[in-house]
Formats: structure tokens, sequence, C-alpha cells
């Protein structure tokens, strides 16, 4: 599954949130099967799309996102009592304290997003970089302790992370050699 930036996320969020509240005019929009259209209300759907060409990726497929993104979006949004549609802001103060509140929340969730993607991207990335970097900087070491090391580093990511961000030669000698006394 391809991975959408975060703006047509975005655009597809109120796409579909609007999609929602079309009930009444001969489709309605489910979250398995998106407009759910079929032969019967296929007519209906063409001269729907004509107005509103950025419904059509939702024919029949539903924006598995929406719900995570309905958490992030701001104040502002739009509530339906039975079939219709009712637009409900608010006032003041309420709406930017509600703004403020809505984009904390975007950043904790695009952060927490990132911090994970990178976690994931980064750490066999620093393994094999503290792997690469041990061979060439450590060259007291035997081969024997070298391979002691980088089973370190395959083990404890945490111990790649901390060589690779000692920069003064004796502490990173002496921390390999502490790592290397853990070892036996």
């Amino acid at each position: 599954m391809p991975i959408l930036p975060l703006c047509q996320l975005w655009a597809y969020f109120w796409v579909v949130h609007e999609l929602k509240g079309q009930s009444a005019s001969g489709f309605s929009y489910n979250d398995k099967l998106g407009a759910g259209i079929m032969e019967v209300n296929e007519q209906i759907w063409e001269d729907y799309v004509k107005t509103h060409k950025d419904v059509k990726p939702f024919k029949n497929k539903s924006f598995l996102d929406y719900y995570d993104m309905l958490d992030v979006m701001p104040a502002k949004q739009l509530v339906w009592n039975s079939t219709v549609k009712k637009a409900h802001t608010s006032s003041g103060a309420q709406a930017l304290t509600g703004m403020t509140g809505q984009l904390d929340n975007f950043n904790d969730t695009m952060h927490k997003i990132l911090t994970l993607e990178q976690g994931d991207a980064s750490t066999p990335q620093c393994k094999q970089k503290a792997m690469i970097q041990v061979q060439q900087l450590e060259t007291d070491l035997s081969d024997d302790q070298l391979v002691s090391l980088i089973n370190i580093f395959q083990l404890q990511a945490g111990a790649a992370d901390a060589y690779l961000v000692l920069q003064r030669e004796g502490l990173r000698k002496a921390w390999v050699q502490d790592k290397l006394k853990q070892q036996l």
C-alpha cells in the first residue's frame, strides 16, 4: 500500500467526510465498500462525479485512514443529524482553543508516526553503520573481538547507537573494552 503525502490524506479525508453525508443523493458511503456503486445507481454516481470529480476514487473503494484522520482534524467538524447535514463551528475563544488542541494532537500524532518510521528504518542502518565504523576505527582489536562487538550491535540497537555518537577516541576505546568485558 503506497504511503500518501499528508496533503493527499487531508484532501481524501474531506472528500470522504462529504460523501458520508450524501445518503439522500441515491447512494451512501460505506466504510468497507466506499460509495458502493452498482448498476442500479451508476447513473446517479456518474452525474455526481461530473460536479465532484475528487470523489471518483471512492466509487467502490473505502478510505481506511478516515477515522485516524478524524482524530487530528480541526475544531470545525461537520455533524449529521439523520439525513440533514449541519455545519457546527465553535465561536471566538472556543474555536481558537479547539484549534490549538487539535493542532497539538496532530503534532503528537505526526511525531509518533515519524518517530516510529525513523526508528524502524534507522535501526538496521545504525547497526550497519556501527559495524562498518568499528572495523575502520578499532584497528587494535582482534578479529574475535570485532566479531564479539558486532554481535553486541546486532543484539542491542542501543549499543550501536551509543558507539556511533562517541566522539572522543579514548572514551570510545574505553567503552568498547567495557562492552567486551561484559560479553565474557
